[in-house]
Formats: structure tokens, sequence, C-alpha cells
């Protein structure tokens, strides 16, 4: 399986550095307000520099699709990171003089409810969105506050089309679309318990767990997962390919497909989980414990064993 760890860090960077306003001060932004099929279509990053040109430097390719219903695609890929498509959710703010236009475009990526404000240049010839955002150096407080560099992005419209179809010329091969709002669930999952069966009605009852260790790592982007476990009856250490998809059910909730096992995506106790069907109407109960790479997980299974070992009851 792909770095998703590696992808998911490399990309965050990117577009905080593209779109975000946390680190500046200062933001400007060229518009000229248009008519919605001036606006909606398909863009492609075109220029993105700071203290040196970013976008040759990097590798970048950034696909977006905007439309006015407020939905839309993504795809990118740069010099470190695999190309992958996903969801995107957009919005648009309507020019205060002329109401039948719109002067902003504000799109989330990630599905973190962050939106980040791009200004509108359009006409029937050329639709460009675009920023240019100041970076700061120095310490306002002291006086010694002064601006180091521009950080400009640009998008420039190369086709009228709201469908995915530019960006399966531009992004060829299969690409599972990852789901809106799917990437906070990408990442790696441990073994809590077993939940949900019929158990002796003791107060804090819990289940015997039938492993040593057990990881699920999912990447969403290229739809693979890798699962190490060991179960406590052979202690054998293994590592299994799987195949993962992310749905997203008609009531909002997310599902999961694991193989041939159907589970759910969910947040309880400001925490992601996953529920894994194990006997009905038991469930594996899986905890979100962040990205992380293999050799990290490795390092986890190998203590989590030591742990097993050092528990056993040698006596017997």
């Amino acid at each position: 399986m792909k770095n998703s760890y590696r992808r998911l860090l490399s990309f965050a960077l990117v577009l905080v550095l593209i779109l975000s306003t946390a680190a500046v001060l200062s933001g400007c932004y060229v518009t000229r307000s248009a008519k919605m099929k001036f606006v909606e279509g398909t863009y492609e990053l075109t220029s993105y520099s700071g203290d040196s040109n970013w976008l040759e430097e990097r590798g970048i390719k950034l696909i977006m699709v905007i439309r006015s219903d407020g939905t839309g695609y993504y795809g990118y890929k740069d010099n470190t990171t695999d190309g992958f498509i996903s969801e995107l959710r957009c919005r648009f703010t309507q020019d205060t003089e002329d109401s039948s236009k719109y002067q902003y475009v504000e799109v989330d990526f990630t599905g973190n409810g962050e939106y980040h404000q791009l200004g509108i240049n359009a006409d029937w010839r050329t639709q460009k969105l675009g920023s240019s955002t100041a970076k700061w150096k120095g310490n306002l407080f002291q006086g010694t506050a002064e601006i180091d560099y521009y950080i400009s992005v640009g998008f420039t419209r190369i086709s009228k089309k709201t469908d995915r179809s530019v960006l399966d010329e531009h992004f060829p091969g299969e690409h599972q679309t990852v789901v809106y709002g799917m990437q906070k669930y990408q990442g790696t999952y441990e073994f809590e318990r077993c939940d949900g069966g019929i158990y002796p009605d003791v107060v804090g009852y819990v289940p015997p767990s039938p492993f040593v260790y057990f990881y699920l790592n999912i990447d969403f982007y290229d739809g693979t997962g890798k699962a190490y476990y060991m179960l406590t009856k052979d202690e054998v250490a293994k590592e299994v390919e799987i195949s993962v998809k992310a749905i997203k059910n008609d009531d909002g909730t997310f599902s999961v497909h694991v193989g041939e096992v159907v589970g759910k995506l969910l947040e309880e106790n400001f925490s992601r989980y996953i529920h894994l069907p194990r006997t009905n109407p038991e469930y594996m109960k899986l905890r979100y414990v962040g990205d992380m790479s293999h050799e990290s997980i490795v390092v986890h299974c190998e203590n989590a064993y030591a742990v097993y070992l050092a528990g056993l009851d040698v006596s017997q």
C-alpha cells in the first residue's frame, strides 16, 4: 500500500500554503464579478508562488471542478504525492452592487468545514480565480514587522464542463473518488474491544479479546488497506492487504467496505471509530489513532506483543 501518511501530509501542507490566511496579516483579491455561467466549470492551478515558483519546483498539478449547487471535485498530485481525485464543496459570494453576479468563491477541499476564499476575475473571454496574500516577518508589537513576500495563487478555467470528464483526462487510470468528508477518517485504527454482543449482566464486563493486537491502516485515496494482527490462539504475526471503499449513506452517515465486510464510520466521545461486524450482533470496535506509517505500526505491534508476553502466567 502506498504511503498515505506522506500523501496526506504533503497535500495538507500545500493547501495551507496555497489558501490559508492563518499566518498572514492581509490579503488582496483582484476581482471582476461575473454571472454564474462564467464562474462554474473546471479550473487548473496555473500559478502558485511565494519566495520562488513553488508550482514548478514542487511539480504540483491541481485541477478542480466547481458547480453552482456547491459541489465539485478536485484532482491533485505533486513530486512526492500520487495522483488522486476527491469531492469538494464550494460556496459563492454575490456582488453587493449587482446580485446577479458573483465576486468570490470559497472552497473546502478536505471536508473539515474550513473554506478558503478566492476572488473571481471573469468575463466572456477569460475566467480566473486568485488571491495575493502578504507573508510577513518580524514582530508586529516590536515594530519590526515587514512584508517578506507575497503568496500568489491563480486558477484559470480550462473548460465549462462541470462533470469529472476533464479530471479523468488529466489523471488517467482508475481513480476511486474520495467522498467529501472522508479525509478525516483516513489513517490508522486500533482494536479497542468487542462490543454490542449478549454478555453476562456484570458491571464493567468486557468480553475477552481474540487479539494480541489488531491495527487497520486505511488509504481511501487508492482504495487499499492493510490489517496487522496477531491472534491469541496462535500468536502468529500477520499482515494482510485488503480493499477499502467509503460510502456516504442517504442519511448522511458513512459506511466502509473492508474487503467483503461492511462496517460503520462514526464519532463517539470526541473520537473516531470503525464498527466492524463480527458475529450478530457483536462487532469489533476500532479506535482512530492517527495516520501512522508502516514502520510505526510495526513498532506498536512489537510492543503490544511484548506487553502480552509479560502478562502471561508462566506457571501454567
